[in-house]
């Protein structure tokens, strides 16, 4: 009897259990082979894909620093097109070298890349930054050379000048000569030399303003203005010649002799060089070369750059095409990985269906559970408790989905992040402000305790981006954000509500002053001037706080409240904080209550104008009447300028040239002329805006076209201020009202910020002296030298003067002294209501006042 162990055996192929046995032997290499050359296609794949595109990214950035440097390079052309001669040289070049050095570090990403094309590109692309630098090299040779930059310059200095010099200067020896001939004055003679001279200086100074024109100065449109002098240069060298015929005939017929017989052949051929090298100066500033800045840099520089930034689109349109072929090659991949997965379902379905208890035990009990799991995922309800199935393709499944869950929360939680957090300083934003900011209150509310919210708004910021860039003012606000989280409590929360705007979340305050000395710490830590790049800049803050929950329970209205109080700070000098009160509510709504009336009253024509009389000094007779806008509301009293025009000017309604007021002008002068007979001059004011704004030029012109005023008796004012705004624009306009027969008063001169070149340049008709300075002229000697200067000079214009706010006889006696022809004031006359004004004009001349000189 045998005694060993019972020896095993393998399943024999022909029974169900060895065909299931070496079945699930085969099915299981099969999907053990198929699962390492599936796990390894695709590692493979994703090893490559995730190089191409690591690649591509280094590339891209490279790229975009490429562009970076040819936007910053054209951009400093152009400043130096603005600024010839300017410091801009040197970074022109920094610009170009940082510009090389990038295509370099660009051109050894490709290397490792191994693109034959990117780099024949790229090999181009340096070529041209080389003949770049050259021609950026001649450029600013020629920009840094004044006389190459503008060859009219050589012709102003060399040639036109000594001429000009030389007939001024023998013009002036005959005027001498001839004042002071044999004791004797040839008035002829005389009056033909100064025209002459006036011609002469005339001619030159409209030269002048041809070279101005050509730089476009006074106007936008260069050839108009160049015409415009070309043709009142012409005018003038006709008549310099004209004078010049005349006074060489006087000297033949023997009525005066000179010293010099050769004066006049002289200084006619000085005159005629001084022409031809005009002539010669006219063709060389209406060549396209006038500037050989601009020329060189339009036909040498400018085609470079612009092939540059097409090489660098088309690397840029390269590399896209490259993510493309990327994409397309991972799109492959996972399709092969989807089409083994469903080779691998169906070996799976093959194995349940011939092996289906043990299937069912092992491999469909887990995948229910999981698909469970799966579901509860997707309908939303976030499931921990997935199972780890033992097989490894159902375990690989799982895991991939919790890695992309993962990735998922974590974009989630990163677009939560951007939608709730300014993208520039990563600071809270007014969202997620107003979500800590209700729930703080309710806190606060609960627990019988304060919150305060301060309200931030940088002061003159606007500057800074004005003249500086949007750039660096992004870089400036980081910066301010940075310091102003460097002086807060972790506990606060500080917000960028947009542009120059910020708020302060302060819980659990201890009283009002300890707020003022967190508002002080904001203030104080913005002191010190803030460094970005080479400028060292200095900004100030307003602040403007309010409480919760005792000045407002509401988001909303509690940040409303904060930038009510925010406005009140500015008002008073910035650089300050302001708490918000009830009367920064009731100084609001009486704002808007005032606004709403005054539009009433422009709809209902309750505007209307008082007259004040200007005399003339000389003889005591009427010049004009100022028209003064009043406000007579429905049922109330009248209304003075001060309670209401700078609101009427601020919402837009209250011109001071509209059809209503001009056809009061026209009806006061229609009852003046019936009544007296003689014409009624009325000085008006004109609105800032209407110089400002072109588009208000041709409707300003049209209402007094289609007003019956009588426009040769019409005087139009305007303030000094209007005059800095729109030179061109200004000058105009008032061109276009003198065309009319309107003549032209510089208002209030001496207050604002005029220049003789306004006075050269718009040839006002009238100067008026500010009340300020009249005041006092009969005890301040400044006040008294300046009016008396002022008067000089407004004569030596041609301009007439007008003094108000003359109160006394000494002050009308010292005008009268200085030589002012006009005054203006209560010494004479209040402003005068319409119904009065006709019986004023009838007793004017029985109440003239008398002078003692």
């Amino acid at each position: 009897m045998e005694t060993g162990r019972t020896k095993k055996h393998l399943p024999s192929v022909s029974s169900y259990q060895g065909r299931y046995f070496y079945l699930a032997i085969l099915i299981g290499f099969s999907l053990l082979m198929i699962t390492l050359i599936g796990n390894r296609y695709v590692d493979e794949v994703s090893r490559q894909q995730v190089s191409h595109f690591t690649n591509r990214s280094i590339a891209t950035n490279h790229l975009s620093k490429v562009q970076s440097s040819m936007r910053d390079i054209e951009e400093e052309f152009y400043w130096k097109l603005l600024e010839p001669g300017g410091p801009q040289g040197n970074q022109l070049t920094d610009g170009i070298r940082e510009l090389q050095e990038r295509l370099k570090e660009f051109r050894e990403v490709s290397v490792k890349s191994q693109d034959p094309i990117f780099l024949d590109s790229i090999a181009w692309l340096q070529s041209l930054t080389t003949t770049l630098a050259t021609n950026t090299a001649s450029f600013l040779h020629i920009s840094s050379d004044i006389e190459r930059r503008f060859p009219s310059t050589l012709i102003m200095q060399k040639k036109l000048s000594p001429h000009y010099e030389a007939v001024l200067h023998q013009l002036t020896l005959m005027s001498k000569e001839l004042l002071f001939q044999n004791g004797q004055t040839n008035s002829t003679a005389l009056e033909l030399i100064n025209e002459m001279r006036y011609s002469w200086l005339n001619m030159i100074s409209e030269a002048r303003l041809l070279v101005a024109n050509r730089f476009s100065v006074f106007s936008d449109t260069p050839e108009a203005g160049i015409s415009a002098r070309q043709s009142n240069i012409q005018l003038y060298w006709d008549q310099f010649h004209t004078n010049l015929q005349q006074i060489q005939t006087l000297e033949e017929s023997e009525q005066f002799d000179l010293a010099s017989p050769n004066t006049w052949e002289s200084m006619a051929t000085h005159a005629d060089e001084w022409y031809k090298n005009y002539q010669l100066l006219l063709d060389n500033l209406t060549r396209p070369d006038w500037r050989q800045d601009i020329f060189y840099f339009n036909n040498r520089v400018k085609p470079v750059i612009k092939e540059i930034k097409e090489q660098v689109s088309l690397l840029e349109n390269g590399l896209n095409k490259q993510a493309d072929e990327y994409i397309t090659n991972l799109n492959f991949a996972t399709e092969r990985l989807s089409q083994t997965i469903n080779f691998l379902a169906f070996l799976g379905l093959t194995l349940i269906i011939t092996a289906y208890f043990y299937l069912k035990r092992k491999i469909i009990q887990p995948i229910a559970e999981t698909t469970k799991a799966l579901k509860m995922e997707a309908s939303g309800v976030k499931h921990s408790g997935i199972p780890t199935p033992k097989l490894k393709e159902t375990r690989d499944l799982v895991e991939a989905f919790h890695e992309m869950r993962d990735q998922v929360y974590k974009r989630q939680e990163g677009l939560d992040h951007l939608a709730h957090h300014d993208p520039l300083t990563g600071l809270p934003n007014r969202v997620l402000l107003k979500d800590r900011l209700s729930h703080a209150i309710d806190m606060a509310c609960r627990n019988n305790y304060y919150i305060a919210l301060m309200f931030l708004d940088l002061d003159n910021f606007k500057q800074v981006n004005d003249s500086l860039g949007h750039a660096l003012g992004d870089t400036l606000l980081v910066k301010i954000a940075g310091r102003l989280q460097d002086c807060l409590r972790s506990t606060d929360t500080i917000a960028r509500l947009g542009g120059d705007e910020f708020a302060i979340l302060i819980e659990d305050i201890k009283s009002k002053a300890h707020v003022a000395y967190m508002a002080e710490e904001v203030i104080n830590s913005l002191e010190e001037p803030f460094k970005v790049e080479q400028h060292e800049l200095h900004i100030s803050a307003s602040i403007g706080i309010a409480i919760a929950p005792t000045d407002a329970k509401q988001p909303d209205i509690l940040i409303r409240d904060a930038d009510t109080a925010m406005y009140e700070a500015k008002r008073r000098g910035r650089a300050g904080f302001h708490f918000f009160s009830d009367e920064l509510t009731r100084h609001a709504m009486h704002r808007m209550e005032l606004e709403r009336q005054l539009r009433h009253g422009a709809a209902h024509q309750e505007f209307l104008f008082h007259y004040q009389p200007v005399v003339s000094l000389f003889d005591g007779a009427l010049h004009c009447v100022e028209a003064l806008i009043r406000w007579q509301p429905e049922g109330e009293a009248l209304r003075y300028p001060d309670s209401f025009l700078s609101e009427l000017l601020d919402i837009g309604i209250g011109q001071l040239i509209n059809p209503d007021l001009l056809k009061q002008v026209a009806e006061t002068q229609k009852q003046a002329l019936q009544l007296t007979g003689q014409p009624l001059c009325v000085s008006i004011n004109i609105s800032a805006n209407n110089l400002r704004r072109k588009d208000r030029h041709q409707q300003v012109i049209n209402y007094f076209k289609q007003s019956d005023i009588d426009l040769n008796n019409l005087i139009i004012e305007i303030t000094e201020d209007t005059l800095t705004s729109d030179l061109a624009f200004s000058v105009e306009l008032l061109e276009d009202l003198k065309q009319l027969g309107i003549r032209i008063a510089l208002d209030d001169f001496g207050t604002g910020q005029s220049s003789l070149n306004h006075l050269r340049t718009y040839l006002f008709d009238i100067i008026k002296i500010d009340r300020e300075f009249v005041r006092d002229i009969t005890t301040d000697p400044s006040d008294a030298k300046l009016v008396k200067t002022v008067i000089d000079l407004s004569h030596s214009f041609n301009a007439q003067v007008v003094a108000e706010g003359v109160e006394t006889q000494e002050q009308y006696d010292f005008l009268i002294e200085a030589g002012c022809d006009h005054i203006q004031g209560f010494y004479i006359s209040k402003p005068i209501p319409p119904e009065s004004l006709d019986q004023f004009l009838l007793n004017y001349e029985q109440q003239k006042p008398v002078s003692d000189h």
